[in-house]
């Protein structure tokens, strides 16, 4: 569908709003100019999703998930095992789920965790991570980043 929409518009922009509660495949991801993820936006979704559409606020969430550029690509489907019985489910993928999957095997995502865009700019300065003395034979650090809006728009920034 998405395929026949950009078409019949050749090349008028259009905003492709996805409500999908997990990584999808985007074949036609090359012929959209922009793609806005609304999931689990709950009751208020549609305001939101307008107010990001209109421009009257900047989006500022991140994804908090790895999306393959194949299905096939991902930790999960690449190692899926097939089980004969009803109800249970092997995850074969061991510790290489999700953006550690992909970095392990070497395999480069459509968008990495933490990916999104923003209608103005940041700054990012004064990196600084420190380890702190173990507690109940626990170590424990903390890290901290000086952020700043470079840009000419408000707009909110989540550092991952």
């Amino acid at each position: 569908l998405v395929e026949r929409v950009a078409a019949a518009l050749d090349g008028r922009p259009l905003v492709v709003v996805l409500n999908v509660g997990s990584p999808k495949e985007l074949p036609w991801l090359d012929q959209v100019p922009a793609i806005v993820l609304a999931h689990f936006g709950g009751q208020e979704m549609s305001m939101a999703v307008a107010d990001v559409l209109l421009g009257t606020c900047s989006p500022a969430g991140r994804l908090p998930t790895t999306w393959p550029k194949r299905l096939e690509d991902s930790p999960a489907v690449a190692t899926a095992a097939v089980d004969p019985r009803p109800g249970e489910a092997i995850y074969s993928e061991g510790f290489n789920v999700g953006h550690r999957g992909f970095t392990d095997n070497a395999v480069e995502p459509q968008f990495p965790f933490g990916y999104g865009l923003s209608y103005t700019s940041f700054v990012y300065s004064e990196f600084r991570t420190e380890l702190l003395s173990g507690v109940d034979c626990e170590t424990r650090a903390t890290a901290s980043v000086q952020l700043r809006n470079s840009g000419t728009r408000a707009g909110a920034e989540v550092p991952q």
